[in-house]
């Protein structure tokens, strides 16, 4: 009875697995990020996205509150405790004459 019961499963998973390789996977286009389909894709979905956001009302204020934001020259401080030291990722024209080179220790 074991052995009838383990042909039974070895003939089942043959026959899903050979049906499952039979299938041609109809998004294997997007694998290729360069291909020409892949790109026309992405064009396309961009396209979409941009009028519809474009189409909103407020939309303008926020981009040009938000252009504004990351043209502007004033210290946007954006710091991150790593271990004992806080580091400062933030935009600055000059980061290094504000903080100096090195690191501030950080007091937690």
């Amino acid at each position: 009875m074991n052995i009838k019961f383990s042909i039974l499963i070895i003939c089942t998973f043959s026959l899903i697995q050979s049906i499952f390789s039979q299938q041609e996977d109809s998004f294997l286009w997007l694998e290729e990020i360069d291909g020409d389909k892949a790109m026309e894709f992405v064009t396309s979905q961009n396209k979409i996205t941009f009028d519809l956001l474009t189409s909103q009302p407020e939309y303008q204020g926020i981009y040009d509150a938000s252009l504004a934001i990351y043209n502007s020259e004033d210290l946007i401080v954006y710091p991150s405790v790593y271990g004992d030291y806080v580091y400062n990722f933030g935009k600055t024209q000059n980061m290094f004459e504000e903080f100096g080179d090195e690191p501030l220790k950080a007091i937690i």
